[in-house]
């Protein structure tokens, strides 16, 4: 009853803020008259959020041509959340889910999951997705949340521009360029669970040179269980970074960005007495961009980057052979934007080629024995793309944008994503929008090259393969979205409506029982989710921001596997209060999650595991000394409750659950 009331409240608050819209719609020819100075309209344009994920090209969050987020810099601080995924809790239409201490599900409309093979991540354009599994493994990806200048959540497929993994999202994170990080800044973090994080930065400059280089040590002992005994999950990690850009002349400049993690832990053991207590895994990346203007009105860049996996798991049973493992990623990428007639198209172009390999015991091995390092073969996908997207001005109100991304890869061949959308303006700062987009995922390396044979102790004969015959999977988008800011740009409104058809979804169906199963990949499902997404944020005053967003998701397919494993509704709502006179800031956040089925979409044979709703209570409060060069905060999660339940990881019959426990922490900085 108590949960209920809170949500109702919190949909009553979401009325009230969508009502002031309506009273501030009918009042706008008051407000914004043509009576209004150039001066003031440039200022007010300038507070509204510029985004450049949606069309690969700056543009006001307003005009983008897709459902959008921003998560600031401002945010990540004042947050401060100790795993990157949870930042993305206050986003409306994205699934949050903690598999164990080490790993997180990020999942933009659906298809919540541990590693979200449906949604492409990428950090400062480079794709950071894993090309064996798919999706993202965040614990090993060497990126600093100091760092983060913005991170940009499209919800909804944007496979025109990003490719095939695309699919039911994008999530773009942007780090601050190294001439915004000058000077030294060092970070003390202790909490629960031994929880210890030590991060070090210095940025600089020498000539036309900037530069920034980071470092971090992380320590905890993760908070899975199995049948109520804590297991074996602890991170154990040291990363540094490097970035750095050089300025060639007024219109050119390089950057060179790197990282490395070296990180011992477990994946995950399933197992309260496991012995295996240490898997080695080597994490690191190298890129470099060249960007130019050419004709003063034209951009181009070029980028080539290398990112690379290595895993050693030190374990005394042959299960654990399969999660010794490489991966490699080259992709190199040009992109040239332009204007033409009188500036009412703005056409964004360009290539890329990536090569993807990978080596795992799962690739054509027979585990009765222990692999040796890696085991199996090396298994190879190239990947050709070519893209466009055109923006078309057609009068003051109305906007016309289409694009496509053909794109070819070695195992199922090629495929052309388009995406259209009319954006109509009756207001500079009204906007609504008219989508459709056509996306597809190729399988991954594993998805279609597993041929693994396992024998485990108790004497069953456990086979997995790919058929080659797997095809991608399809989405049809269809979008009907509105924004707008009101108030001086106090109050921001959006709302988003959507269905999407899937087709050829791959799953593991079990054709034979045991003692000698069969599991085979096959595109054996269909499915749609439909949604409405309401959000808004207020600032009634500079020392003050509220926020508060709702959705309603649901996801259907004919086997009904799929149905129920999203929460049909998710309620968030936060505040910020900082007092500078006082050097206090203030942060809190409230969370609300239906109820769900935490299940492996990997396999239909699974039935899932029950997650009661919940809601999730966060507050951050910190102390500022000698005008902001120290501070001191406390910081506690899930305040109304000492636990909850939030994900199943592993197979049904020997899984891990994961309570979300109650936790604090408090963090020192200092910069110099």
């Amino acid at each position: 009853m108590r949960q209920k009331k809170i949500i109702r409240v919190v949909i009553y608050f979401l009325a009230l803020l969508f009502l002031g819209f309506g009273i501030s719609f009918a009042a706008q020819p008051m407000m914004l008259s043509e009576a209004v100075t150039p001066k003031r309209e440039l200022m007010m344009f300038e507070e509204i959020p510029i985004v450049t994920s949606a069309s690969k090209h700056p543009e006001s969050l307003l005009k983008a041509p897709a459902a959008i987020s921003v998560i600031t810099s401002e945010d990540i601080e004042n947050m401060d959340y100790p795993r990157l995924w949870d930042n993305f809790r206050r986003v409306p239409g994205v699934d949050v889910q903690t598999f164990d201490g080490r790993n997180g599900g990020v999942a933009p409309r659906g298809f919540d999951e541990k590693f979200t093979r449906r949604n492409q991540i990428l950090i400062d354009g480079r794709s950071a997705y894993s090309p064996l599994f798919g999706g993202i493994e965040w614990t090993y990806v060497p990126i600093f949340p100091e760092d983060i200048e913005r991170i940009e959540v499209i919800r909804g497929p944007n496979a025109a521009l990003y490719g095939s993994n695309a699919f039911t999202g994008v999530i773009n994170i942007i780090t601050k360029d190294p001439s915004e990080t000058k000077g030294a800044m060092f970070k003390e973090s202790i909490g629960n669970d031994a929880y210890q994080r030590s991060y070090l930065r210095y940025g600089g400059a020498l000539g036309n040179l900037d530069y920034r280089l980071d470092y971090v040590y992380h320590f905890d002992r993760g908070f899975g269980t199995k049948d109520g005994v804590n297991i074996n999950d602890s991170t154990k990690n040291n990363m540094v970074g490097w970035r750095s850009k050089y300025k060639i002349d007024d219109k050119s400049n390089v950057e060179v960005l790197m990282g490395l993690d070296l990180d011992v832990g477990r994946p995950t053991s399933y197992s309260a007495t496991s012995k295996t207590t240490s898997a080695n895994t080597r994490s690191d990346y190298e890129m470099i961009k060249y960007n130019t203007k050419i004709f003063n009105d034209q951009d181009i860049y070029f980028q080539i980057y290398h990112n690379e996996v290595q895993q050693n798991d030190h374990g005394d049973a042959v299960q654990f052979a399969s999660n010794d493992r490489k991966e490699e990623q080259y992709d190199f990428e040009m992109q040239h934007t332009l204007s033409w007639l009188k500036e009412k198209i703005k056409t964004v172009w360009g290539l890329g080629f990536r090569y993807n390999g990978a080596q795992n015991a799962l690739l054509g091995s027979n585990l009765t024995t222990l692999s040796p390092k890696y085991g199996g073969k090396l298994v190879l996908d190239r990947i050709y793309r070519l893209f466009f997207n055109n923006d078309i001005k057609l009068n003051d109100q109305w906007t016309y944008i289409f694009g496509a991304m053909f794109e070819n890869n070695y195992f199922t061949g090629g495929s052309c994503s388009p995406r259209t959308s009319l954006m109509y303006a009756p207001k500079e700062n009204h906007v609504f929008r008219l989508t459709y987009s056509r996306a597809f995922r190729t399988p991954t390396i594993l998805e279609a090259k597993q041929n693994q044979t396992i024998v485990p102790f108790f004497g069953a004969t456990i086979t997995t393969l790919s058929p080659n015959t797997l095809k991608n999977e399809v989405v049809d988008a269809y979008e009907l979205g509105y924004n707008s800011s009101l108030l001086d740009n106090r109050l921001k409104l959006g709302a988003q409506g959507y269905i999407n058809k899937y087709r050829d979804l791959i799953e593991i169906i079990n054709p034979t029982p045991l003692p000698a199963a069969t599991y085979t990949l096959d595109n054996g499902d269909r499915a749609t989710a439909k949604g409405i997404e309401l959000d808004a944020e207020f600032a009634p005053k500079d020392w003050i921001k509220v926020y508060s967003n709702g959705t309603f998701e649901q996801l259907k397919d004919k086997t009904s596997f799929f149905k129920g494993t999203v929460p049909k509704f998710k309620v968030n709502l936060g505040s910020r209060f900082k007092l500078d006179n006082l050097g206090i800031i203030a942060n809190f956040d409230g969370y609300y999650t239906d109820t769900y089925m935490s299940r492996d979409l990997e396999n239909s044979g699974d039935n899932g595991l029950k997650v009661s709703r919940y809601f999730r209570f966060d507050c951050r409060i910190a102390k500022t000394f000698f005008k902001g060069a120290l501070e001191w905060a406390i910081k506690g999660e899930n305040l109304f409750g000492p636990k909850h339940l939030e994900a199943r990881s592993g197979p049904a019959s020997n899984s891990v659950d994961v309570d979300i426990e109650r936790t604090f922490y408090t963090t020192l900085t200092a910069k110099f």
